[in-house]
């Protein structure tokens, strides 16, 4: 297996006039050890006052590309056998508990046998993925549990990061710096890759075409910062980049909010993106961003208490925080299905869930607490 080091060139976008996404697209896919180069976060950068139409965004239709790649964070939201399966929190918001219902979409939500503490990550045809909150084996490792037939059933991986692909779940587990593949019925375990290095910890997985992005922490470091690295299943090679991450893919692109201390750099809550194919990361925002999404060619995304939408064409608010009951800020934004779902909090507990158009009408308030 071959290891080779890159340093990536961030890209640096010009604004346009909302002060938050670029309008012109200047990537950069040096591999050279560049770093942040020419870049201060300090010295604003150029805003121009009419936006353009060359918005570094794919326009690829997200239905049929991200839908099913999500990775370094779960959906709240699985619509299943006609209806809805979410988490809310019960017994008072002095000591909550999660519990895991069905909204039938008429109001009336019932209780399932999965019971409290059920936390779901994954929805496919009528099966539900998830694990028991607070239900460890050693310190960090879970049972992966499958809720279908109003049952649950355990599909004995133990996993401590986990990556739901179309044909296949992708697992790693604390014992060792090794990622397998099975089956949706937890059957064929095999391992795909496996790290060197005994000291690394794999925060996260995802899996791209023959490619595996995967965060990492070595705890040899003494800060123990986030890398980023991906693994080439054809060539078994490993190229390790100096800054990247990933949260979901869109049209070849791995896009990802730096909301954690990762090499390189400090958080700062800015969105970017890295290039699968290139190896490139450009700076998308300007601005942090609170929650994103894809919908057909619009990138949704949430700023200081503003929903927006944006193509090729337009850069239009479409929501404010204020719609949402008593939330203050956007928790989480997830298309599925042709359906978008916002989630907006406030405090510890408080959870406004929501479905809305493209056009930011709210179609139906899910739930409230």
């Amino acid at each position: 297996m071959k290891t080779v080091v890159i340093s990536l060139l961030l890209a640096v976008i010009i604004l346009t006039s909302c002060n938050v996404f670029p309008g012109t697209n200047e990537s950069s896919n040096s591999n050279k050890n560049s770093g942040m180069a020419g870049y201060d976060p300090a010295v604003p950068l150029e805003i121009i006052e009419s936006p353009t139409t060359d918005i570094p965004f794919t326009g690829v239709n997200v239905m049929n590309s991200s839908d099913t790649l999500f990775a370094s964070y779960d959906k709240f939201i699985f619509p299943c056998n006609g209806g809805y399966y979410y988490s809310i929190e019960v017994g008072g918001r002095d000591g909550p508990n999660r519990l895991f219902v069905f909204d039938n979409g008429d109001g009336s939500v019932e209780a399932t046998s999965a019971g409290e503490d059920y936390v779901a990550m994954w929805v496919r045809e009528n099966a539900i993925y998830g694990y028991k909150r607070n239900d460890f084996i050693g310190k960090t490792d879970m049972i992966l549990l499958e809720y279908a037939n109003d049952t649950l059933t355990s599909l004995d991986i133990e996993f401590s990061r986990v990556f739901f692909a179309r044909d296949n779940i992708y697992f790693c587990n604390s014992t060792a710096p090794i990622i397998y593949k099975a089956n949706y019925d937890g059957g064929n375990i095999q391992k795909v890759m496996q790290l060197d290095e005994s000291a690394v910890e794999i925060e996260s997985i995802m899996v791209y075409k023959n490619k595996i992005l995967y965060e990492y922490i070595n705890n040899i470091e003494p800060n123990a910062n986030t890398h980023f690295a991906v693994y080439d299943t054809i060539t078994q090679e490993i190229f390790m980049f100096d800054r990247g991450g990933m949260d979901l893919i869109n049209g070849d692109y791995s896009y990802y909010m730096n909301n954690r201390t990762r090499s390189g750099t400090e958080y700062d809550g800015l969105l970017y993106r890295f290039d699968c194919n290139t190896f490139s990361i450009e700076q998308i925002s300007s601005a942090r961003i609170e929650a994103y999404g894809f919908f057909d060619d619009y990138l949704l995304y949430a700023t200081e208490g503003i929903l927006y939408r944006l193509n090729d064409n337009e850069n239009k608010k479409i929501l404010s925080i204020s719609q949402l009951g008593d939330a203050n800020y956007f928790m989480g934004i997830q298309v599925q299905n042709g359906q978008i779902f916002i989630q907006g909090g406030a405090g510890a507990y408080y959870v406004y869930l929501a479905e809305i158009n493209i056009d930011g009408t709210i179609v139906r308030k899910i739930h409230e607490d």
